[in-house]
């Protein structure tokens, strides 16, 4: 049966069409719809949108994100050029650094790097990098929804740009914008790299009622937002800024994340290995035409047939040296692409298990609902990657840590939820106004409404004494509290 899919030797599949929903997942989606974000918290969000992003690297430093060593591997536009050749490269939306530094570590010697971010502490922690190096960095603050990009870089001076993980935090509304800063900002002939969350991602699936925006964006439980894309969106978006696609899939990777992975370029100024292989086999039919003309003019010019033969020898010698030399260079590319991927493979690897020992041995719980949610989010993640025995029976453990302090983070927001509605109506429940015999049916009215509010909110006083008592039931570590 034919398949659009396609697996790379780490397990990542590529495919042109969505992830399929099982019923379960149909479910997930439609109970969102039964609580989004009001309008004006909306707003607030995009308004505040750099003040918890600041707080995001406040609270996390350089810990929550990994290095990006699978970018060599999935992007060869970024080992496609020859060594002495001087590579401007530019990072839109840089993070803490997670892709230039493994850049830099893999022995990037000829890129000059730029890197920016919305995050005026995020562009501090890439300076304070021990790789960071001014001689050949720039770090900057930057808004890609304006055009102070250009205030510390000239348009049309970019080889290579990427967009990771990136548009999905920036309001829809926006995007054009970015798409155009970024086409602004690469040469003719330079390469912009994207990859972000591709629709019914499982983080998108996962998000619970009150979270949700609009359709397929998102509110994360730090205040920072994330849109899920399709490949259609995207073609769109960046075809209407100016961009040739050069590649557009959905990427399955190995955690059952999907993703969208993109290379775009202004236009083909530059041919790869694969355009001269093609042009090569269009002239073989020439040479061969050529060759044969200068039999026949050998045998027509009889006292020149010497200088024709030697002519011709020169041509098919020349030609077989170019056919031999494109040949060696495709070998090379081949090797180079294989070590790069073996070398990018073990580096995942080792990383990954550093991640995973770091976790588990980690001591810290939840201080808060959010904290707590994060937490079992990321702890999720690596927890459908572990394969070894002794790495399963800790991190059961850890498991169970963090879900009784996500239980009882849940108690205490609970708890300080109605205690407060409680304090609201008994300011209400109080109130002597009832002294006053003026406007008597419409004060029955009110407090007929005040009765029925608060028999409605029984059912979730009683739900958290119960939760309570379990908790204490259950010995739980905070009972004392």
């Amino acid at each position: 049966m034919e398949t659009d899919e396609i697996m790379r030797a780490n397990g990542d599949v590529f495919m042109h069409r969505l992830k399929e929903l099982t019923d379960e997942e149909k479910q997930l989606l439609e109970s969102q719809n039964s609580r989004i974000i009001p309008y004006g918290k909306a707003q607030k969000l995009e308004k505040e949108a750099k003040k918890h992003w600041d707080l995001f690297y406040k609270r996390n430093e350089t810990k929550f994100f990994r290095d990006r060593h699978w970018t060599t591997r999935e992007f060869q536009e970024l080992i496609n050029f020859d060594s002495d050749v001087e590579i401007s490269f530019l990072e839109l939306g840089c993070g803490v650094g997670n892709m230039i530094f493994p850049l830099v570590k893999e022995g990037f010697t000829n890129f000059y790097f730029y890197a920016c971010d919305f995050s005026p502490r995020a562009v501090e922690f890439v300076k304070a990098n021990k790789l960071f190096d001014a001689n050949r960095m720039k770090a900057f603050c930057a808004d890609l929804t304006t055009d102070d990009l250009f205030d510390n870089i000239e348009e049309g001076t970019v080889d290579i740009a990427s967009l990771i993980f990136v548009l999905s935090a920036i309001h829809p509304t926006a995007w054009s914008q970015v798409a155009e800063v970024a086409y602004r900002a690469i040469k003719p002939g330079g390469v912009l790299l994207f990859r972000d969350y591709g629709r019914y991602d499982m983080a998108q699936l996962r998000f619970k009622p009150g979270r949700k925006i609009a359709d397929n964006f998102y509110m994360r439980h730090d205040g920072t937002r994330s849109y899920y894309f399709t490949e259609e969106e995207l073609s769109n978006l960046f075809e209407k800024a100016g961009f040739e696609i050069l590649m557009n899939t959905y990427v399955l990777r190995r955690t059952k994340a999907f993703r969208v992975n993109k290379v775009m370029r202004k236009n083909y100024s530059e041919r790869k290995h694969e355009g001269v292989e093609r042009d090569l086999a269009a002239l073989e039919d020439k040479v061969a035409t050529l060759d044969g003309e200068a039999a026949r003019l050998a045998a027509i010019h009889a006292d020149h047939a010497p200088a024709i033969h030697s002519k011709r020898d020169e041509i098919t010698q020349a030609w077989q040296r170019l056919v031999q030399k494109a040949q060696e260079r495709r070998t090379e590319l081949e090797s180079s692409y294989a070590l790069h991927r073996f070398l990018a493979d073990y580096r995942d690897l080792i990383s990954w298990m550093s991640d995973i020992r770091a976790l588990i041995a980690a001591d810290d719980l939840a201080k808060d609902v959010p904290g707590a949610e994060a937490l079992l989010e990321r702890h999720q993640e690596h927890k459908l990657l572990e394969r070894r025995a002794a790495l399963l029976e800790k991190s059961s453990q850890r498991r169970a840590l963090l879900e009784d302090a996500y239980k009882y983070q849940q108690f205490e927001r609970d708890c300080d939820e109605t205690k407060g509605w409680i304090n609201e109506k008994l300011k209400f429940a109080t109130d002597d106004s009832y002294l006053d015999p003026t406007n008597l049916n419409g004060k029955v009215q009110k407090h007929g409404n005040f009765e029925q509010e608060l028999q409605a909110n029984k059912p979730r006083v009683d739900e958290i004494n119960a939760l309570g008592s379990k908790l204490l039931e259950q010995e739980h570590f905070a009972r004392r509290k």
